[in-house]
Parts: structure tokens; C-alpha cells; sequence
């Protein structure tokens, strides 16, 4: 599990293997599997690194599926 502050300030541990995707809205928002989301006051970035640093990986931002991608990137694909 990986530690991360909701926007009041709040901090939780959350599963890192449910992450389904994080995305910058501006805030950073994660979705997991189940579809449930939370808003989080780390950068995309520091959730990868905080992931891979679990896993072993470094801080490589597309290791075993942890891609970060900000909105413009998600919206020029369409």
C-alpha cells in the first residue's frame, strides 16, 4: 500500500495494485478497478514513483502498467 493526502489534508493508505489509472484534472485524480475514484494532492509522478519504489522498479513512470498521462494528453487521442 501507498500513502497519499486527500485535498483536506487527510492521509490514506490505498492498494496500489487497484490502481486502474491516475490522471491530472488538474487535481490528481486516481481510479481504481472498482471505479471508485479519489482526489489526491500528489502529482501523477509522485504516485508512479511511489508505485514503482514498492514494486522494485525506480522511477520508471510506465513500469508494469503505471503510465502518467495528463488530460490534454487523454483528450488529443479522441
Amino acid at each position: 500500500m501507498i500513502q497519499v493526502t486527500r485535498l483536506d489534508g487527510a492521509r490514506v493508505y490505498i492498494n496500489e495494485t487497484n490502481i486502474q489509472w491516475i490522471e491530472k484534472l488538474p487535481d490528481t485524480a486516481i481510479t481504481f478497478l472498482s471505479g471508485a475514484r479519489i482526489i489526491v494532492r500528489e502529482t501523477p509522478e509522485d504516485i508512479a514513483a511511489k508505485v514503482n519504489a514498492l514494486r522494485g522498479q525506480g522511477n520508471s513512470l510506465e513500469t508494469n502498467g503505471i503510465k502518467v498521462e495528463t488530460r490534454a494528453e487523454q483528450v488529443s487521442k479522441q
